[in-house]
């Protein structure tokens, strides 16, 4: 399999990827935007400043000293908060707070484009920090961004994210409904706790004003368990 890096005009948007590929096309189509990403950032060695080329069909770069570069992998959490009966804890961050918007290329390579995510509540997420464990991660987060305690934490999945080169790292957790939130002003706009017909509604009904990526990423995986667990009481 190749990989062809070119200018595109409005560059590499998520949204071309269907969610029904087979999951080899999948894996296939999100490493090559991984790598591209990748070769579009990490231009000059990060010791010596040498630019760097491309060697081992990509998986490479080197400078004439110093260390080859391999491709980095970021860890992140994401976790959908449940009050232990029928709502779920979602907040709006402030880079996309404020009404819809209508859908333009999100996520590219080598442009920048309008999210085609305001005014939706989604889950809380972030990146592990270093000498974090994953679990410590998603306490972290959730205190920082929304002030609340978690009571339970369980881990469900993972996913490759490339954008830029983020693995995601899924859990669910349970938390007191009763506490105040406090919110984080410089990262979260709002955050409530929904119930299953109102998440329905944002992340379900709404489809087809949404990319094909989010359809497929693991943030609707967890809702849609979520909402699967809530039809089934």
């Amino acid at each position: 399999m190749f990989a062809v890096f070119a200018d595109l005009p409005e560059g590499l948007p998520g949204r071309w990827i269907k969610p029904t590929w087979a999951p080899r096309d999948l894996a296939i189509a999100v490493e090559a935007i991984g790598i591209g990403h990748w070769h579009a950032t990490y231009r000059f060695h990060p010791t010596t400043g040498e630019p760097l080329s491309a060697r081992m069909a990509g998986w490479e770069l080197s400078g004439a000293h110093g260390r080859p570069v391999f491709p980095r992998t970021d860890p992140a959490v994401i976790v959908l908060i449940d009050d232990g009966a029928d709502r779920v804890l979602l907040a709006q961050h402030q880079r996309y707070g404020g009404q819809p918007k209508p859908a333009v290329a999100q996520n590219t390579i080598g442009a920048s484009a309008q999210s085609t995510r305001q005014g939706r509540y989604a889950c809380i997420a972030g990146f592990v920090e270093p000498g974090e464990s994953a679990e410590a991660a998603v306490h972290r987060e959730v205190a920082e961004e929304v002030g609340i305690r978690l009571d339970r934490l369980d881990y469900v999945s993972s996913q490759p994210w490339p954008y830029p080169r983020s693995l995601m790292l899924a859990y669910r957790a349970t938390a007191d409904p009763s506490q105040p939130l406090a919110l984080q002003a410089e990262e979260i706009a709002d955050a409530r706790w929904f119930t299953a017909d109102e998440v329905r509604q944002m992340w379900l009904d709404s489809a087809d004003g949404t990319p094909s990526a989010v359809r497929i990423s693991v943030a609707r995986f967890l809702i849609e368990n979520w909402l699967e667990e809530e039809g089934g009481r």
